[in-house]
């Protein structure tokens, strides 16, 4: 009996040994055309092993990189996709760099910092203070989602001074407009269960 820890190492194990076997027995093939016959029925049966990929538009390109990589990149066959070198391959990708601006305040994020610049430069006048108006209440929204915790009005104001560097002083007769809500809804507190039993003992 041939147990997996005395074979070869699978090179891709979602096409099984069997594929790997008949890719070894395509390599073996002295003539051209009796190995470009028999890699094309591997790569239909390859086909049929990866059909839930079939969809996308490099399936075929890819089931032909994946047969080269089998074969270790030994495979001498008429491709109708150009096959890639193995170090073309194996080439890292360039990191991406991490953002190195930092937050200010975390539980209003990069976007809404964005936001705050953009409306900073604003011409003073009614569209300015409305996007102010919808600003704070996004803002606050924003704070007690992620603090849970109640915040007072003028916190609200004097942040966004503070982020747009002075450029947004929220005046007083705006700030009687501003009407910014206490909790958001899917932060209410809701009646226990034992507060509920405790009512239905009472109504007995």
């Amino acid at each position: 009996m041939e147990y997996n820890t005395t074979r070869g190492k699978l090179i891709i194990p979602e096409y099984g040994r069997n594929v790997q076997k008949m890719v070894q027995h395509c390599l073996s093939l002295a003539d051209r055309e009796e190995r470009n016959t028999c890699a094309r029925a591997i790569i239909e049966l390859m086909g049929q092993l990866n059909s839930k990929y079939k969809d996308s538009d490099d399936f075929e390109a890819t089931l032909w990189s994946h047969l080269y990589i089998i074969s270790d990149f030994q495979l001498d066959i008429d491709s109708p996709f150009e096959l890639k070198e193995e170090e073309e391959l194996n080439t890292k990708p360039n990191n991406i760099p991490y953002p190195k601006s930092r937050v200010k305040y975390r539980h209003y994020g990069k976007s809404m910092e964005a936001m705050i610049k953009i409306i900073a430069e604003y011409e003073e006048g009614e569209k300015k203070d409305h996007f102010v108006k919808h600003l704070a209440e996004l803002m606050k929204r924003s704070y007690m989602t992620w603090n849970r915790d109640n915040v007072k009005d003028e916190i609200i104001f004097q942040h966004i001074k503070e982020l747009s560097n002075n450029k947004i002083i929220v005046a007083d007769d705006l700030r009687l407009h501003v009407k910014l809500e206490s909790q958001p809804d899917n932060y209410k507190k809701k009646p226990s269960q034992n507060n509920n039993n405790h009512k239905r003992r009472k109504r007995k």
